[in-house]
């Protein structure tokens, strides 16, 4: 995972034991310092990071890679990819058990763990959070990858649209309403409209596996 640390002009990159650091012009400087460290799934909150450890998010702050901490989600069996609101919320999907769990972390030192979809169908990966329509955006793995919502006023799962994509790794979306996905077949990022209802294939120079 990758995110942008906007108060420091730097990207932080998940990096098993570690979390790197890496400044605008694409060259690693650094690991962040204390015992920050992430596998999989990222988010930068109110200059505080968010990471997927095992089956539990931790929070670290960004200005000394301190613990700020912990959730730990019972049963999580592959944990993956991460959404936020930029405030408190924030949901993570779990690769193997079809989950999907929501973590309040108001209270740091008390994060309250829900799982607002117990059965996604599909092999989630990842996520993010469309704040328009109240609503989670899930991609997922295998061939003719689906694109599914989560309305959060209900926590009712349903398709967006099933693509001729597959394995699907990541999504995000802009200021406009546009989402990218990473697929690894092709290896290659897609652009949707806010409807979904028209794509188009990015060029990536070297292509996108690594």
């Amino acid at each position: 995972s990758c995110e942008f640390d906007p108060l420091q002009h730097r990207f932080l990159v998940s990096n098993g034991s570690s979390v790197a650091i890496v400044n605008g012009s694409g060259t690693a400087i650094g690991t962040l310092p204390g015992a920050a460290s992430a596998a999989y799934g990222m988010e930068v909150v109110n200059n505080q990071l968010f990471a997927i450890n095992g089956s539990a998010v931790k929070v670290y702050a960004l200005i000394d890679g301190s613990l700020l901490g912990t959730a730990n989600i019972a049963g999580a069996s592959f944990l993956n990819g991460m959404a936020s609101d930029g405030a408190n919320r924030i949901w993570v999907t779990d690769f193997s058990a079809k989950k999907i769990h929501e973590i309040d972390f108001t209270n740091l030192a008390s994060p309250v763990v829900t799982v607002v979809v117990s059965n996604t169908s599909v092999t989630p990966n990842g996520i993010c959070y469309d704040a328009t329509q109240n609503r989670l955006v899930l991609v997922s793995w295998g061939s003719n990858a689906a694109i599914k919502a989560i309305d959060l006023s209900t926590n009712t799962l349903s398709t967006i649209v099933t693509t001729s994509l597959g394995n699907i790794d990541g999504v995000d979306n802009d200021n406009y309403g546009n989402y990218y996905l990473a697929s690894w077949s092709p290896n290659a990022i897609t652009r949707y409209s806010n409807e979904f209802t028209t794509s188009q294939t990015i060029t990536v120079t070297g292509g996108v596996s690594s």
